[in-house]
């Protein structure tokens, strides 16, 4: 029942600024809405439920891949799951972008018309520019470091140096 009636008045809020606007002229000065609130009770739900869900000793194992992913690439050998967690993080460069997309609109939804909002949302100068090309671009150079790391580790060259050229050509493009 609680999530039908948050959704109902997300909808509302969203296409005809009918909930938060006319009862709190408080938050409609500051630009927020029930879209941030639905957002936010979201992420903290979801973050109490899926806490229960794994264990304290899975939690930190996945940090510890995380921080040997992104931090130790070139430092010491590369895992399966290290290898695995990192071509996952560059299937979901996409997903990413568009999440920063719909924070920048999240952001800017009610104090511009929809216009405004797309070209500061999709500017491609500055430094919002730069953090989304490094969102792209940082998985597939952690991909490119693991390759050169499996030469160093394996002794075969052609195939992982290959495996290299494929991301760095994805990199050049995704720049370009």
């Amino acid at each position: 029942g609680v999530w039908i009636l948050l959704f109902f008045g997300f909808l509302a809020d969203v296409k005809f600024g009918a909930v938060l606007l006319s009862s709190r002229p408080s938050l409609s000065a500051s630009h927020l809405s029930l879209a941030h609130l639905y957002v936010g009770v979201l992420l903290v739900l979801q973050t109490a439920v899926t806490a229960k869900w794994v264990s304290r000793k899975h939690r930190l194992s996945f940090f510890r891949l995380v921080f040997r992913t992104c931090c130790l690439v070139p430092l010491a050998p590369v895992s399966f799951s290290e290898n695995l967690f990192a071509d996952f993080l560059t299937s979901i460069g996409r997903p990413l972008k568009d999440f920063a997309y719909t924070v920048c609109y999240l952001g800017h939804w009610r104090g511009m018309d929809v216009l405004e909002i797309r070209s500061n949302c999709q500017a491609s100068d500055g430094l919002a520019w730069f953090g989304l090309q490094l969102m792209l671009v940082m998985p597939l150079i952690i991909r490119m470091w693991q390759c050169i790391r499996r030469v160093r580790d394996t002794g075969v060259c052609f195939l992982h140096l290959l495996n290299c050229g494929k991301y760095a050509t994805t990199i050049l493009v995704s720049i370009l």
